[in-house]
């Protein structure tokens, strides 16, 4: 095996799991980090003696994920939500509604929110097979919005579909890809077959890939995982790292007011697109046209805020995990997770319920930004309205993600193809929520891919 070394740049999630999977096979590796911690996203931070997730707050626990946390001696470190099918909710301060949901999508269409003809048109969905034919990469994308508004009602879109989707990616349907997000879907779209089927097959299958996954949390927050694989890791991973220069097989940088330099083999980027371009302009070899590529890539801002209200001030009951709320619908808030409710033996605040607010995103980017008090009121009103609360909430942090969440625009799919075969036959990869999911899992899963496809490569070519 050849002995230079891998060379990770960025310290969040996905360098920290690749690290691991590449120490795990033996691989020599260094993670150089801008900042002077570990966790990228994910972070957290103290008040009243709680500990706030100011980026992800929870994960699904599936068998990559589980693995690594057991690995990590952390498995008595996880917690469940105290009601696993605890109720979700849709609500519209525009429009004043509060409804209930159930995880079971049929379930809800059919739950008497919908009409009579919302009813015909899923019952015309069901109707049709399973059956899909057609490869991905023939498909043109459209739309999550207009995929959807093909086979249902604007109502069942707007009202139902949108806010379970702004909910993760704080993005309007309307930009979405639907060729990143629902391929299947749009398989189904082109053989006219059911869209309820696919999705209900999709479900199944996974569930027998992975058995029943769940909502999952760590004491402490996810920097728990984060520092822990940062402390495993420490012997090589440097900190307040500054990139000076690459060439095709040495990169030279700065930490601590110390220039040093490493020989390496594979350059692997696990950091946002921005980091990646800025750093790209100090390669020898002409990167131009991936620095292009890269800078169409958007995200959306996103303002995390914690606030706690008192358990008294209950018109509109704060059990399950939450409320989400259409685009459009409010001012400037997206969604509400009942913090202290689905998690009550990490929270203590007295007589207090602890809620995290989730503001901007694409669909109010210019509201995205709660440091500016009109922006936050903005949101604090939306609260009020949504909960019927009498009293003012009382603001603990505001966290402002300037690149919050990568948004998969359409057209997404052909961008990423296109940067992938600028970089095939090059010593550089590209590992990051902008490529291809955005999930805690999602990237472990990647990052152990990596790692087994760099064993082959160094080992036997």
């Amino acid at each position: 095996m050849k002995s230079k070394t891998v060379v990770i740049i960025g310290g969040g999630i996905s360098g920290l799991t690749l690290a691991w999977a590449l120490k795990s096979l033996g691989i020599n590796y260094k993670i150089l980090e801008q900042k002077d911690r570990p966790g990228g996203v994910i972070d957290s931070k103290i008040k009243l003696e709680n500990t706030l997730n100011i980026g992800p707050q929870t994960f699904l626990l599936e068998p990559e994920l589980n693995k690594l946390i057991k690995d990590l001696d952390l498995d008595n470190e996880i917690l469940f939500p105290i009601d696993p099918n605890g109720t979700r909710a849709i609500a519209s301060p525009k429009e004043q509604f509060h409804r209930k949901f159930s995880k079971n999508l049929l379930k809800t269409l059919l739950n008497g929110a919908f009409s009579f003809t919302d009813f015909i048109l899923i019952m015309k969905d069901l109707l049709k097979s399973s059956v899909t034919i057609k490869e991905k990469k023939e498909l043109k994308d459209k739309s999550i919005y207009e995929l959807f508004a093909t086979r249902f009602s604007k109502k069942i879109v707007e009202e139902l579909i949108s806010p379970a989707l702004v909910g993760v990616w704080a993005a309007n349907t309307s930009e979405l890809s639907a060729k990143c997000l629902f391929p299947e879907l749009l398989l189904a779209e082109a053989n006219g077959s059911s869209f309820l089927k696919i999705l209900f097959k999709k479900n199944k299958g996974k569930k027998s890939r992975i058995g029943k996954s769940k909502v999952a949390y760590l004491k402490k927050g996810l920097t728990t995982l984060t520092n822990k694989l940062a402390d495993n890791l420490s012997k090589d991973f440097i900190y307040n790292c500054e990139i000076i220069s690459i060439s095709e097989n040495e990169i030279k940088y700065k930490s601590v007011d110390l220039e040093n330099s490493l020989a390496y083999s594979k350059i692997i980027f696990c950091c946002p697109t921005k980091s990646v371009s800025n750093i790209l302009t100090k390669h020898k070899s002409d990167y131009t046209q991936l620095i292009e590529l890269l800078n169409k890539i958007k995200y959306s801002p996103l303002s995390v805020v914690h606030c706690v209200i008192p358990q008294s001030d209950k018109k509109v009951e704060r059990n399950g995990f939450g409320v989400l709320i259409p685009p459009g619908h409010s001012k400037a808030l997206l969604g509400v997770i009942y913090s202290s409710s689905i998690f009550q033996s990490e929270y203590s605040f007295p007589d207090h319920d602890l809620l995290t607010l989730f503001i901007g995103g694409s669909v109010y980017k210019e509201f995205a930004d709660v440091h500016d008090e009109e922006n936050l009121n903005r949101a604090l009103s939306d609260l009020k309205e949504i909960l019927k609360l009498e009293n003012d909430p009382k603001v603990l942090n505001i966290k402002y993600w300037e690149d919050g969440i990568p948004l998969y625009e359409v057209g997404h799919f052909e961008l990423i193809s296109k940067i992938e075969s600028l970089i095939i036959n090059s010593n550089i990869i590209l590992h990051s929520n902008y490529l291809d999911g955005v999930s805690l899992p999602h990237l472990v899963r990647k990052s152990l891919k990596i790692a087994n496809d760099l064993k082959w490569d160094l080992t036997y070519k």
